[in-house]
């Protein structure tokens, strides 16, 4: 049987509110979880986006700055569990197909991959 060898984010740019009406200090981005199993296989989450993110363009300077915001985000213990569960449910409902049974504690825990598309990594090359 499969087992979870670690779990990320698919990070992409979001464009709400429009672009045009955007405060462009402002940087939204939503996350896409996925599971990677130990045979290779990536499960995602099936929403288009796990969790959405807003941030002050100066506040973050880096991928890894980044990532650090976004895993305080969504290993953050002292929110409530019913939160913590909203982010990871749909998830847990795909590994399920692969008879693979586990909890958002457990997912939280395992060592997490940040995959930014191109325009997120472009964002950080532009302030450089």
């Amino acid at each position: 049987m499969a087992r979870i060898a670690s779990t990320g984010g698919l990070v992409t740019v979001t464009s709400f509110p429009p672009p045009d009406e955007a405060d462009p200090s402002i940087v939204n981005l939503g996350i896409k979880l996925f599971a990677v199993l130990d045979i290779g296989v990536a499960v995602f989450d099936p929403r288009a986006q796990s969790q959405g993110v807003g941030f002050d363009r100066d506040a973050i300077k880096d991928l890894a700055q980044l990532e650090d915001h976004l895993l305080a985000g969504l290993r953050h213990d002292e929110l409530p569990a019913e939160h913590r569960q909203a982010h990871w449910q749909p998830l847990l409902g795909e590994l399920e197909k692969y008879k693979i049974h586990s909890d958002p504690e457990t997912l939280r825990s395992l060592p997490f991959e940040l995959v930014p598309v191109q325009a997120v990594r472009d964002l950080f090359v532009a302030q450089s």
